[in-house]
C-alpha cells in the first residue's frame, strides 16, 4: 500500500471529486477526469471504483451519463495509455511531479470551462497562462496554507479569466 509522505498528508478527503457531483447536482454538465491515487491518499478513481463504477472510453455509455445524471467520467489511463509506464515511478518518487500538473491540461473533453485547485502558487500562474493563451474560461483555486481548494482554515485566492483576488473564509456567504 502507498503511503504519502508527511507533506502530503492534509487529512482531507478527495474534495473535486465531491464537488464534481455537487456542480452536477445543480444542472451544470460535469466531465471529470482523474486517476489513482500517486501523489496524495485517494484519487478520484479510487473513489469511483469504490462505489462501483465501471471506467469506459465509450463515447455512447458516456454520453448517455450526461444526459441522465449530468456527469460522467473519464479514467485518465484509459484515454492517455502511455501513462501506464509513468505511474509506478510516480507512485516510487513519493513526491508531486509535473504529471500532477499535466492532468487538467490534457482532459479528452477539452472543455471550455475549467474549475482547477492546486497546491501551489507556481501552479496557479501557470494554469493561469496555460487557460488564457487556449481561451478556456477559468477558476484556479489554491489556499495559501497549502490547500488544493478552498480552505476554511486560511486564506484562499481565486484567480479567473477577468479577476485575480484574496478571499477568506468569512468572505463566504451561503444564501438560500
Amino acid at each position: 500500500m502507498y503511503v504519502a509522505p508527511e507533506e502530503m498528508k492534509k487529512n482531507t478527503f478527495n474534495i473535486s471529486t465531491v464537488t464534481a457531483f455537487v456542480v452536477a447536482g445543480t444542472g451544470e454538465k460535469v466531465v471529470k477526469h482523474g486517476n489513482y491515487a500517486v501523489s496524495s491518499a485517494c484519487g478520484s478513481s479510487n473513489i469511483m471504483e469504490h462505489y462501483g463504477y465501471k471506467f469506459s472510453t465509450n463515447q455512447d455509455k458516456l454520453q448517455k451519463e450526461i444526459v441522465q445524471a449530468g456527469i460522467c467520467y473519464l479514467h485518465a489511463p484509459l484515454f492517455h495509455p502511455a501513462m501506464r509506464y509513468v505511474g509506478p515511478v510516480r507512485k516510487s518518487l513519493r513526491l508531486k511531479t509535473f504529471f500532477n500538473l499535466l492532468g487538467p491540461m490534457v482532459n479528452p473533453s477539452r472543455p471550455k470551462n475549467q474549475i482547477v485547485g492546486v497546491y501551489n502558487e507556481k501552479a496557479v500562474n501557470l494554469y493561469h497562462h496555460v487557460f488564457a493563451d487556449a481561451g478556456i474560461n477559468h477558476f484556479i483555486i489554491h489556499s495559501l496554507d497549502g490547500y488544493d481548494e478552498i480552505s476554511l482554515t486560511g486564506k484562499f485566492r481565486i484567480v479567473s479569466d477577468s479577476e485575480e483576488k484574496i478571499y477568506s473564509p468569512e468572505n463566504l456567504e451561503c444564501r438560500s
